[in-house]
């Protein structure tokens, strides 16, 4: 009953401060009069999947076709309006299309939602086309101030290192037997993704016998629910970066001893996608006598980072890149400038650029696997 009634005052005080922000909400709450509650097909829009819509919207957005992005965008908002990173995309959308009004009103919203990094917003280039009207730059200057106040209030971050445990899913063959030996990838998600929905890049493997670790990135963030993970902290301050780099590759290290100590593994090979990408290139180079070879899809070479010395070091190592020919994301002159890097300091690299985005196609995991000797 305390629970219930918890539930209620929280209800209760949501919608005080929502009739204080709208005074169109009495209007949408006559609507609910029209709703047949005894007809069996009222609650259909339960069965209703909304994450296609976000999906289609992201593919539609990947294309240019800003217009029927945003379509997709609103019609997931529908089902999910509290999603932060889903109204922040449905501005960048009107950012693209030029809509200053739109884009700001959205942004506004993504805002109060829980979208709060300011620092991205100023950088988007989504947002060029509309970066120099009155509205938007009202807008930024709005928020930077409350943003200011908000972090004064809270005081200094910092960070401190401790240790966790992490989660990790895994795949290994149905016919697995302790007594013959497999070949291991460990997978690198993206920034943003988690291992859960990583571990499913296994189903698009060609048929082969290989055991297949997802890690999960130990960094959370996002707004609300709307929660993911990273493999880096401190983006605007390089010693949290660097520190945070080097605690991830001994996370992968660590993965890499225990799946050795608890199962029978010969080489072992690691693939990341995007930021997981840029985190292969580091940790496979840095570590190149571990790896039999790395499948990078949609990612930067970190060469600066990782120093000519580290890179001539490794040049044994066989590398494999993937790139969509359409990435937004990050655009396939950073594939190419690896494979670049790579091939002058005397690689084995190859580079497969397909029509696409910023995604893993199945063609690119099947070519890769093929290049680097695990099918034939």
């Amino acid at each position: 009953m305390e629970k219930k009634l918890l539930l209620f005052g929280i209800i209760m005080f949501s919608c005080v401060v929502l009739m204080a922000q709208n005074d169109g909400l009495d209007s949408l709450l006559l609507q609910v009069k029209d709703i047949d509650i005894y007809n069996p097909h009222t609650g259909d829009f339960l069965d209703v999947n909304p994450n296609i819509y976000a999906v289609k919207a992201y593919e539609y957005y990947n294309t240019s076709d800003f217009e029927t992005a945003a379509q997709y965008y609103l019609k997931f908002l529908q089902f999910n309006n509290s999603n932060a990173n889903a109204i922040y995309n449905l501005a960048c959308c009107y950012g693209l299309l030029g809509k200053d009004s739109l884009a700001t009103s959205y942004l506004i919203r993504a805002y109060y939602a829980g979208f709060t990094d300011i620092a991205h917003i100023m950088e988007d280039p989504d947002f060029d086309g509309v970066r120099d009207a009155l509205t938007f730059i009202s807008l930024l200057d709005s928020l930077e101030k409350v943003q200011k106040k908000a972090e004064e209030l809270r005081g200094t971050k910092i960070f401190i290192p401790a240790n966790e445990l992490h989660a990790c899913r895994i795949k290994i063959p149905l016919n697995y037997d302790p007594e013959q030996s497999y070949p291991l990838i460990i997978g690198l998600h993206g920034w943003g993704d988690n291992a859960d929905n990583f571990i499913n890049v296994e189903q698009k493997f060609p048929e082969m016998n290989v055991i297949f670790v997802s890690p999960e990135a130990p960094y959370e963030f996002g707004p609300g629910t709307d929660i993911g993970y990273s493999w880096i902290q401190g983006y605007d301050d390089p010693n949290i970066f660097d520190q945070s780099v080097t605690l991830s590759e001994e996370y992968i290290l660590n993965v890499i001893e225990f799946m050795k100590g608890n199962y029978t593994i010969d080489d072992v090979y690691l693939m990341g996608f995007s930021q997981g990408c840029w985190m292969t290139y580091y940790i496979g180079i840095r570590n190149y006598e571990l790896f039999h070879g790395l499948l990078c899809f949609g990612g930067e070479l970190p060469a600066d980072m990782l120093g000519e010395d580290t890179l001539i070091h490794a040049k044994d190592l066989p590398v494999f890149i993937v790139h969509g020919e359409n990435d937004r994301v990050i655009p396939v002159v950073m594939g190419e400038n690896a494979l670049s890097i790579l091939q002058d300091r005397d690689y084995r690299c190859e580079i497969l650029i397909f029509d696409g985005t910023h995604e893993i196609p199945e063609q690119g995991l099947k070519e890769g696997f093929l290049w680097l000797g695990l099918i034939h």
